[in-house]
């Protein structure tokens, strides 16, 4: 496994009202809130997956999360590394990883566009 990451690592989900349905602002833009997220473990790597929808995507991160953290498909993510450029996309697909008798999470698999 991978080091934990060094830099930032930022979760935007979109903000919902009493209903479920997700809030906008005045022009139409969906508001979100961010979450900064410090325990990951975060693997740049370049991979097609293909999704729900039957589309392949070209995903370039990799997200460990651990189980306390909800996140879904469609979340965005911004990634900060030290010393170089941001990088941000929508989580495309979520793999979880069980035990062998499949009654426990150990973490759950992003894959960032």
């Amino acid at each position: 496994m991978p080091k934990l990451a060094d830099g930032v690592l930022t979760l935007k989900q979109p903000q919902v009202d009493e209903n479920g349905e997700p809030m906008t602002d005045d022009y139409g833009n969906p508001l979100t809130v961010d979450r900064p997220i410090k325990q990951a473990r975060i693997r740049q790597s370049t991979k097609f997956i293909q999704a729900r929808d039957g589309q392949q995507h070209k995903c370039v991160l990799e997200i460990d999360f651990p189980t306390e953290i909800a996140i879904s498909e469609g979340d965005s993510a911004e990634y900060h590394p030290t010393g170089a450029a941001l990088q941000k996309g929508k989580i495309i697909s979520i793999n979880e990883t069980l035990n062998l008798a499949g009654n426990h999470v150990y973490f759950r698999t992003a894959y960032v566009e």
